[in-house]
């Protein structure tokens, strides 16, 4: 039967408790997170979309958008005022690299009003465009 003097034990607990603070001391100075090999960075934008022009007809906002970016974007959703509406793209939700798309929602929008409304993309960038109160106020009738 093995023995042990009374003073190995604290110094082992002592060793495990110090091993355990360093490791704890390298995970915070690193951000907190441990890394892997296989571990996933967040997604880099794929791209700038710009809304070149906004059309306001009774109850349809239609915008033609641009991806200045050498990287396909596709559209996954559009919110107006933090609200997510259906939408349909002329030419399918995925823009080309420096081309355009005519992006049209039924909206319900009020002259005098303004809105926010947000292009959110397959990867989770979001574009931003603003309709403020005295556009909606001077919007032409459409057809």
């Amino acid at each position: 039967m093995a023995t042990t003097t009374p003073l190995r034990w604290p110094c082992r607990v002592l060793a495990a408790f110090c091993l355990l603070m360093g490791l704890v001391v390298v995970l915070e100075a690193s951000g907190g997170v441990a890394r892997t090999a296989t571990a996933k960075l967040p997604h880099a934008r794929s791209g700038s979309v710009e809304v070149v022009q906004t059309v306001l007809c009774h109850g349809t906002m239609v915008f033609q958008v641009r991806n200045d970016g050498a990287q396909p974007v596709t559209i996954a959703q559009v919110s107006v005022n933090d609200a997510f509406w259906p939408f349909t793209a002329n030419s399918g939700a995925t823009i080309a690299p420096h081309g355009t798309a005519v992006v049209a929602l039924l909206y319900p929008w009020d002259a005098g009003m303004a809105y926010e409304v947000q292009f959110v993309s397959s990867t989770g960038a979001m574009y931003v465009t603003d309709i403020d109160a005295s556009t909606t106020a001077s919007a032409p009738s459409c057809p």
